[in-house]
């Protein structure tokens, strides 16, 4: 297999990582409105979605790189390159030195994702889960003290859920309508 086999190799690879890449993504995206858009709040919404992509794709990547090298050996593999004076077939040493190569290399990034990214992700993900959480139960327990009448308790516990997500308006909003109450 030659250098202008490898290439077509690794584009083949980058091209099925990038379809699956944004199949992963648009799965992260459609899903998030079922399991996560009543249960995130937005501050962390866009992070915590391209968090679920990446974990999607390296939980995938290892079915995915065996799928793409089995395609590129068979569009771009010939096992009878035979050249005048050589033998019909190349010797193991020959035909797997590149290719030995990329699997390894493969193999490392592959690790590298696993053990150091991944942990980093899923430790993200569960803080916005923590944090999304938390708030939402502010905005539970704000709702309660509101049936009840006690306008500065809702002022504080919306402040309170303020401090965990700062840019949100519509909190924002209501938390100035209860004060201009008072």
């Amino acid at each position: 297999m030659g250098k202008s086999n490898i290439i077509r190799l690794i584009q083949v690879l980058l091209l099925i990582y990038l379809v699956f890449f944004l199949l992963c993504l648009a799965y992260s995206v459609f899903t998030y409105n079922s399991d996560g858009g009543g249960t995130i709040i937005r501050k962390v919404a866009f992070g915590y979605i391209w968090r679920k992509t990446l974990i999607l794709f390296i939980d995938y990547l290892i079915p995915l790189q065996v799928s793409g090298v089995l395609i590129s050996y068979s569009l771009f593999f010939k096992f009878s390159e035979k050249k005048e004076g050589t033998p019909a077939y190349l010797p193991f040493h020959k035909l797997a030195n590149p290719n030995l190569t990329l699997l390894l290399l493969l193999t490392l990034i592959y690790t590298v994702l696993l053990s150091g990214f991944l942990p980093f992700f899923n430790r993200k993900q569960n803080e916005a889960e923590y944090v999304s959480r938390v708030a939402l139960d502010i905005l539970r327990e704000a709702e309660m003290e509101k049936k009840e009448g006690n306008t500065e308790r809702v002022i504080k516990l919306l402040e309170i859920y303020l401090s965990i997500d700062k840019g949100n308006e519509e909190i924002a909003g209501l938390r100035d309508i209860y004060i201009a109450e008072m």
